[in-house]
């Protein structure tokens, strides 16, 4: 889409954090968030392509969606997105790598957030490193790779939501964990490589796969009720 020049801020690697988001004078990743979150109705932020190596952190309530293109850019810190108490955010095209958490939402006893992520690539660190975690977050996934080596591919905690579709799920042990109170899962049309369910949550969740390809490469399986029998 073809947007006027006001109605965008412009973002780059090398970026200046006075500088005012004009292609021109592409300002660093936080100055656009600044700009965007001070301006009403509020522009989009267009992350010129690159290798960012600062995070991207969207933190308190929003008046409407933060929305960001990245198409192109690679955002690699401990935790690449981190969306916290409240935020809103819609980005397109990032590809996400942390050593932490490629994705990050929410926090117990903050808020509820919601971040939307469309045609990107998730990559976790390995061992504890988590793809895709949060709590009290709504968070939907569509057409993106995650991929992780013996990590938590998507961890969802108490009020967490996560939707999935269209996504390669890739990895050595890539675990789907859903924990505590009031969260729910949901993966559809989507390729699922060795898996570890592990729905170890109240009868106040709910999980749905559908229309998936799952393949076991190794002697997982999927646990369910490992906490409530009933669930």
């Amino acid at each position: 889409v073809c947007v006027a020049r006001s109605d965008r801020v412009d973002a780059a690697s090398g970026g200046n954090s006075s500088w005012d988001g004009s292609l021109a004078g592409p300002c660093t990743v936080s100055r656009a968030i600044q700009l965007t979150k001070a301006a009403f109705p509020q522009p989009t932020i267009r992350m010129l392509p690159g290798v960012y190596v600062e995070g991207l952190s969207l933190t308190g309530t929003t008046t409407s969606p933060i929305d960001i293109v990245a198409s192109g850019a690679t955002i690699a810190d401990a935790i690449a997105l981190n969306v916290q108490a409240g935020a809103t955010v819609r980005i397109r095209g990032p590809e996400l790598v942390g050593t932490n958490f490629a994705l990050s939402c929410g926090g117990a006893n903050t808020p509820a957030s919601k971040v939307t992520v469309l045609d990107a690539k998730l990559i976790a660190g390995n061992g504890d490193a988590n793809v895709v975690g949060g709590s009290e977050c709504e968070i939907s996934v569509s057409n993106s790779k995650l991929a992780v080596n013996d990590g938590g591919a998507i961890t969802i905690a108490t009020g967490a939501s996560f939707i999935g579709d269209r996504l390669h799920i890739a990895g050595t042990q890539t675990f789907i964990l859903m924990l505590f109170n009031n969260v729910h899962l949901a993966i559809s049309n989507s390729v699922i490589e060795d898996p570890v369910f592990n729905f170890a949550a109240s009868s106040s969740a709910s999980a749905l796969l559908s229309y998936n390809t799952i393949v076991f490469t190794s002697a997982n399986e999927i646990q369910c009720g490992t906490v409530d029998p009933g669930f």
